[in-house]
């Protein structure tokens, strides 16, 4: 049976849209006709961004127009619109967790200089399991390798995860640059928007960082950035997005390398 790998509820319109498409667009089309109400951030125009731009732009509406609603919350994550381009960040292993012993991977937003001066201010989007305080190790490595946790993504400004990574556990980060117009970073950027909070199941060896990241990016990116297999590693799918050229254009267009705090103090 047909079903979405998003187990939250609240990702869907139509009771059964988990696992009817069908049921949810049309639940989708109805509730962006609703007036805005008191709290328009609510509103279906405002939690799910990404599938109201895609559908206006492929769908005729003919005269009826759907309400104009101020999204205040989605705008802040945007910045007001004001992110140009994204990056993917490869963060070293880390052998004091076994889950990090890979690597780790996430998404940059690069909001216009003319508006954040540094790129510690810019957003990232990171996706993990969600580990309660104090889980005792053995029941940590089972329920990774087996399913017992769930994963989703969440937003935090960069400056959090380069002292996270960078200056406490001190890991390498190298920054990807990549090449996507206006209108991909858009649909990128929309669409985490809806995906923050959601939860998935989340596997150490395939449906981890890596997956949901590749998932995320093959949206805009027309080529596999994993291999069909059972597992998922951080460094495939930078290997193939090095590989990887639209119209003689590489996908990549510059790769920074941001050193741990003890390879500053060698250098």
């Amino acid at each position: 049976t047909l079903a979405s790998e998003i187990i939250s509820p609240d990702f869907f319109l139509s009771p059964e849209g988990a696992t009817n498409p069908a049921a949810e667009l049309a639940a989708t089309l109805a509730a962006f006709f609703e007036p805005a109400g008191e709290e328009p951030d609510t509103h279906a125009q405002c939690r799910f961004p990404a599938r109201f731009m895609w559908l206006r732009k492929n769908l005729y509406w003919g005269s009826i127009k759907p309400p104009q609603v101020q999204c205040k919350l989605y705008n802040a994550y945007t910045m007001n619109n004001q992110i140009d381009s994204l990056s993917l960040v490869y963060v070293s292993g880390y052998p004091a967790n076994p889950a990090s012993f890979y690597g780790h991977i996430l998404l940059k937003f690069t909001t216009r200089r003319a508006i954040v001066s540094n790129d510690l201010l810019d957003h990232s989007l990171n996706f993990g399991a969600d580990i309660p305080n104090h889980e005792n190790g053995v029941l940590y490595v089972m329920k990774g390798l087996f399913g017992g946790y769930d994963g989703s993504f969440s937003d935090q400004k960069f400056y959090v995860i380069n002292h996270a990574y960078v200056e406490e556990d001190l890991r390498d980060m190298w920054e990807y640059e990549l090449t996507l117009t206006q209108d991909e970073v858009d649909q990128i950027v929309s669409h985490s928007w809806e995906l923050l909070g959601k939860k998935f199941a989340y596997y150490f060896f395939k449906e981890n960082c890596a997956y949901r990241m590749a998932e995320l990016l093959e949206l805009v990116i027309d080529h596999p950035l994993l291999p069909d297999v059972s597992w998922a590693l951080p460094e495939t799918v930078f290997e193939r997005l090095a590989a990887l050229n639209r119209n003689g254009v590489p996908i990549v267009r510059e790769v920074r390398w941001i050193p741990s705090r003890q390879n500053r103090y060698r250098d």
